[in-house]
């Protein structure tokens, strides 16, 4: 399938023009998901207990998303929140089930933000979600394959 993306493993995979710190700063995070056991998701790292969990519940792919901070540009609170309500309803819709989580950064200077891992959900419906919401990027995942960075 014909990506209308960046894909991200790590960051010699980036274009030149495309800001180094903000890539680096989505490469350092752990998506971790609240309800289950595995560890964080990091990008292009290999999570076999994850893996496990995933194939044990019929998973082919997942995304990680956010409606928070479109374009990396802060909103409050309430409005990430708000926003991010409206993101689950649409997920809701068309994913196999839908987990909340939180994308948290190494760098204490980028505050965490909530977000969700909708699971079974087609590439083109989590790029056009990630467009929606006015995401940057989202992360990736198919069965056999490492977490992506899909930069949009």
């Amino acid at each position: 399938m014909s990506k209308p993306v960046i894909v991200i493993r790590k960051l010699e995979d980036s274009p030149d023009w495309l800001d180094r710190r903000l890539t680096l700063a989505y490469l350092d995070t752990d998506y971790r998901v609240f309800s289950v056991p595995f560890p964080p998701v990091r990008i292009g790292m290999a999570n076999p207990e994850m893996d496990r969990w995933h194939e044990e519940r019929g998973c082919r792919s997942f995304v990680f998303i956010t409606a928070w901070n479109p374009r990396s540009e802060p909103l409050s609170l309430r409005r990430n929140r708000w926003r991010n309500k409206q993101l689950e309803t649409d997920l809701k819709t068309t994913a196999a089930f839908v987990l909340a989580g939180l994308g948290a950064g190494r760098d204490p200077a980028w505050p965490p933000e909530e977000s969700f891992l909708a699971a079974n959900l087609p590439a083109e419906t989590a790029v056009g979600f990630g467009r929606k919401y006015g995401q940057n990027a989202l992360v990736y995942w198919e069965k056999g394959q490492m977490p992506e960075l899909w930069w949009l």
